[in-house]
């Protein structure tokens, strides 16, 4: 009889009740996503609006806005800084808790404690009366936001039937870019307001998209690879059997799958332990960290942030520096974002995950590199300025459709079952490390030698594409348990997906010579 990868599952339709119920437990755990993407929309915006420069004002002698052109009133580069990477400092220290409470406590509980810390950080952001004040809060929304970073993508992928893994995972990472367009709207509609309104509304709205996670939360159910390391067998077969199979108990399929999770995890067990030790422990696993480690810093230093957290800046580098246009393009930019992303996540599951990152970081080092020296021969001469701007949206446009959708998917892949939470806290660490930097240093950056300051990126970026193509594994159609088998192997990356043999038959029989 053929066979076939325990990954395809057997066919159902993409609207029967068991897929609409997962599709609704997986977008409570995807609207975390929208907070970080409202705040990277959110902080460039404001940092454009003269009201906002005005009232946390640090020179002397502030000058007067006019018709929206920029001004030196404000904050200090030094200040801006730290206000902008205060949150990765948050979420720095909130590594080690962040591993715990989901291991602890569970995926679904780790997201409505980081919910509720977003809430509160909102509160004192938009109620900030001095820097001190937006400093607190936005300390809290780094440490909350740590927590659900790694509680939201792992639930949805150890939930997810294998043949939807990158999909569904990977649209999490593309709910950032509905909160940075949500907030790039809100803060271009109350640009106008003459009062501290202009960027207070801005910064409570910031805790919408956790008060709606913290609101459903109570109505989805727990990861069952979380329930089934939690002696939970019984709870766990339930959720597959409802999700995976529309409450078939005799699906062959869904049989196999539990069986494979839960020996796994039983063998996962004997021989090892749910701690940070784990993560370095054999080659194998050190191999998996050293991926986790790459896709943390590569989705920070790719020279995105520059243009999320900057763009008035890079815009201004551009030649256009009248505030309504500048928050007119982030406007344009993120939908445009949005709809790189969703295409992205949408092909991932076809075409493979390495294949796409390859090509997407190959494309936005190009025009990255074309930026710079198009802003070193016209930058704040005024002309070439839509030429730049069409580079910034190709740059923008590449790396949302490849490294978007990785970010998110990618780390809980390569992770096995005991290394998961904690590797998940350990990538969101070296990732804000990386953002903490691009967010203290840019402004300085830009200030002291412009231009320049993108080669750094382009530089970099051209180390990534090496790194990708040499070590990166493909993931692509493999369940969570395939994974851990391959990388137990001397060279995981040569491993490729054709030669994999099948996991289970069509009637549920597991392939005895499986990897």
């Amino acid at each position: 009889m053929a066979t076939q990868n325990l990954a395809a599952g057997k066919s159902k339709s993409a609207f029967s009740k068991g897929m609409l119920t997962m599709y609704f437990y997986t977008a409570v755990a995807m609207v975390n996503s929208g907070c970080n993407g409202y705040d990277g929309s959110l902080m460039g915006s404001i940092n454009a609006m003269a009201q906002y420069n005005g009232y946390f004002n640090r020179y002397d002698n502030c000058a007067v806005v006019v018709d929206g052109a920029s001004s030196p009133c404000g904050p200090s580069d030094s200040i801006t800084g730290l206000i902008m990477s205060i949150n990765s400092v948050g979420t720095i220290l909130a590594t080690p808790v962040s591993g715990y409470l989901c291991d602890k406590y569970g995926r679904r509980m780790a997201m409505g404690i980081g919910s509720a810390l977003i809430i509160v950080a909102a509160i004192l952001q938009s109620a900030a009366v001095h820097v001190a004040m937006i400093c607190i809060g936005r300390f809290l929304l780094g440490f909350g936001s740590a927590i659900s970073r790694v509680a939201s993508p792992t639930l949805i992928t150890e939930m997810a039937p294998a043949r939807m893994r990158g999909r569904l995972t990977g649209t999490y990472n593309c709910f950032w870019y509905a909160g940075s367009l949500i907030a790039a709207g809100v803060t271009y509609g109350t640009l106008s307001m003459p009062s501290t309104g202009s960027f207070r509304i801005p910064l409570a709205l910031q805790a919408l998209p956790s008060l709606v996670n913290l609101s459903l939360i109570w109505f989805i159910s727990e990861s069952p690879r979380w329930l089934v390391a939690n002696n939970r067998e019984e709870e766990a077969w339930k959720l597959l059997v409802k999700l995976h199979a529309d409450g078939d108990e005799s699906d062959p399929v869904v049989k196999a799958e539990f069986e494979e999770i839960t020996q796994t995890i039983e063998e996962e067990k004997k021989i090892q332990r749910s701690s940070w030790h784990e993560l370095i422990a054999t080659p194998g696993n050190r191999y998996r960290m050293m991926l986790n480690i790459c896709i943390g810093l590569f989705g920070q230093w790719s020279g995105n942030n520059l243009v999320a957290y900057y763009l008035p800046r890079v815009l201004s580098e551009a030649g256009i520096t009248n505030t309504h246009t500048q928050l007119l393009i982030n406007i344009i930019v993120n939908i445009w974002n949005f709809f790189c992303a969703i295409t992205g996540t949408i092909l991932i599951d076809y075409l493979g995950r390495r294949p796409m990152v390859i090509f997407a970081t190959g494309m936005a080092t190009l025009w990255l590199m074309m930026l710079c020296i198009f802003t070193a021969i016209y930058g704040g001469t005024g002309e070439q300025g839509i030429t730049m701007v069409a580079f910034v949206f190709l740059f923008y446009g590449l790396f949302s459709s490849g490294w978007t959708p990785m970010q998110a998917l990618y780390p809980v892949e390569v992770l096995s079952y005991p290394m998961r939470a904690n590797g998940m806290a350990a990538n969101a660490f070296f990732a804000n490390i990386a953002q903490f930097v691009n967010q203290f240093a840019t402004p300085v950056a830009m200030t002291n030698i412009g231009w320049r300051f993108y080669i750094v990126y382009v530089v970099w970026d051209a180390f990534e594409l090496f790194v990708v193509s040499k070590y990166f594994v493909e993931t692509k159609g493999r369940t969570l348990e395939d994974l851990d088998h391959i990388f137990n192997k001397t060279s995981p990356h040569d491993v490729e997906y054709a030669e994999k043999p099948a996991s289970i038959s069509e009637d549920g029989e597991r392939n005895p010579e499986k990897i």
